[in-house]
């Protein structure tokens, strides 16, 4: 990895103030692109380290790592080799960018080749930044304007793209009359993919910046976690070990019934259904789950590989599931060693270890997959896998739902409690058995177990509850009654 390389602060201060004067990033950029017109793969804009030299500077992209593996004595014993996988392959803006005096950028493909933006032309100049011996591409800088962004209103320059033959006649390419758009404070807006440019023409769009903060910059629950009354989730849970006590087969089955939006969560009213296949154990309910809308599941890049034990492959990328375009977060771990004097990652086997796991996480649909395989040196092994196996989504349904075996119906009880509203006590107009289930739930989906039921008077003791409103649930093996209260 590169170090950065620290200079004065009056430096600093005035290139991260250039911010704000239609630059295409800076070291603190965090940013995410999308491909033209399908939008379904994201492209993340992330630095390694920044390097100053002179009046140049080094924007040094965070890299992949190479699927080719090269000999070397500085990685770890996989079996009987000792090899890495080089951190060489370039991201899609090329293995790093170049911003020289006069606002000057320099990209290189991954041929070597560099692709030169001079955006300081004047409006109504152009310039070529790519010829051969077939076709020429050149930007015309065509105006300044306000748009409106990702619902930030900036002044954009645009740049327009032509892409001729050499003697000038268009060819309608992808990025012929592709415009690249810069914004004073969102910086680079629209732009191509430079890493296998000229070969592969791509389009690129910005949907998510991390400063300002706007768009898609992190998967949250809010995100992920979205449902609607009538939407149904099901997946099966699967366990193999050695340990046939500890093998399984659960499904689970959730029907959304109500959604609650509050200022900081959503709140599910849910119907819950479990199947165990191998015991025939099975269970009904009515539960309620609870998300934080800010909490961050991945954030901007969505795709990187981490210098630490474990290798990250992860990515971003728009999938069909029966008709319905979700964005998916795949992700995937396995024991690596990164060597700091190769820069590259090798395999580890820290005394016989071995681990795999893979995850996707789809936004709409909440956790779709999840493998988990474990070999410890003993050659027990453990391995889980979690799927969705249905789901009906916006009218939609895909897959095919299993059968649960069906729980014995319980008896809807009318429950009379009093006085309501109350501030110490509520009295039930019915007897409650000591195998009885009492739940005191709030708005907020929480289950409140403070609750104490005096069973000598039949009387509930709910003076430790703030002041609210409530739902008393009581449920036996053949009945339900509720009923909701308010304490003040």
């Amino acid at each position: 990895m590169k170090n950065i390389i620290l200079i004065t602060a009056l430096l600093v201060s005035s290139f991260l103030c250039s911010a704000s004067s239609y630059e295409l990033f800076n070291e603190n950029s965090k940013m995410l692109f999308t491909n033209l017109p399908e939008r379904d793969l994201s492209f993340s804009i992330r630095f390694d380290s920044v390097t100053f030299s002179g009046e140049d500077t080094y924007f040094f992209n965070f890299k992949h790592v190479s699927s080719e593996a090269i000999i070397t004595d500085q990685c770890e014993p996989y079996f009987w080799q000792e090899y890495c996988q080089p951190q060489d392959r370039p991201s899609w803006l090329g293995p790093f960018v170049k911003k020289t005096a006069g606002n000057i950028y320099e990209f290189m493909n991954s041929s070597g080749m560099v692709l030169q933006f001079d955006l300081s032309i004047e409006q109504g100049e152009s310039m070529i930044f790519f010829e051969d011996a077939d076709q020429i591409f050149s930007i015309l800088f065509e105006t300044t304007d306000t748009l409106n962004h990702l619902g930030i209103v900036d002044s954009i320059r645009f740049y327009r793209i032509a892409h001729t033959t050499v003697s000038g006649t268009p060819i309608e390419s992808p990025l012929h009359n592709h415009q690249i758009m810069i914004g004073k404070e969102l910086g680079l807006i629209s732009f191509f993919k430079v890493d296998v440019f000229p070969e592969e023409l791509f389009p690129l769009e910005l949907i998510g910046n991390n400063q300002p903060q706007v768009g898609l910059t992190a998967l949250t629950h809010e995100i992920v976690y979205d449902h609607q009354p009538g939407d149904i989730i099901q997946w099966i849970y699967i366990r193999n070990t050695n340990d046939p006590d500890l093998n399984t087969r659960k499904y689970t089955r959730h029907t959304y019934l109500t959604r609650t939006n509050l200022t900081d969560s959503i709140i599910y009213h849910v119907a819950l259904y479990r199947y165990n296949e191998i015991t025939n154990w099975s269970e009904y309910d009515t539960i309620y789950l609870k998300y934080q809308k800010a909490k961050k599941i991945a954030e901007v890049p969505f795709e990187w590989t981490g210098p630490s034990q474990i290798m990250f492959e992860n990515s971003l990328v728009k999938t069909s599931y029966c008709d319905l375009q979700l964005w998916t977060y795949r992700i995937e771990k396995i024991h690596q060693t990164y060597c700091p004097e190769d820069n590259c990652w090798g395999f580890t086997s820290a005394h016989g270890t071995s681990f795999q796991y893979e995850r996707e996480i789809v936004a709409g649909l909440g956790l779709y997959h999840e493998y988990v395989e474990n070999y410890p040196p003993d050659w027990y092994f453990d391995r889980t896998i979690q799927q969705l196996v249905y789901f009906k989504k916006d009218g939609i349904e895909c897959g095919e739902m299993v059968g649960l075996k069906k729980p014995e119906a319980r008896e809807t009880q009318k429950l009379t409690i009093y006085p309501n509203p109350t501030k110490d006590f509520l009295s039930l107009d019915t007897r409650i058995s000591a195998t009885d289930q009492l739940l005191v739930v709030g708005v907020d989906g929480r289950t409140y177990s403070s609750v104490q039921f005096v069973e000598g008077n039949n009387r509930l003791d709910v003076q430790s509850l703030p002041s609210g409103i409530y739902l008393l649930r009581i449920l036996s093996h053949d009945r339900e009654s509720s009923a909701k209260f308010v304490k003040y």
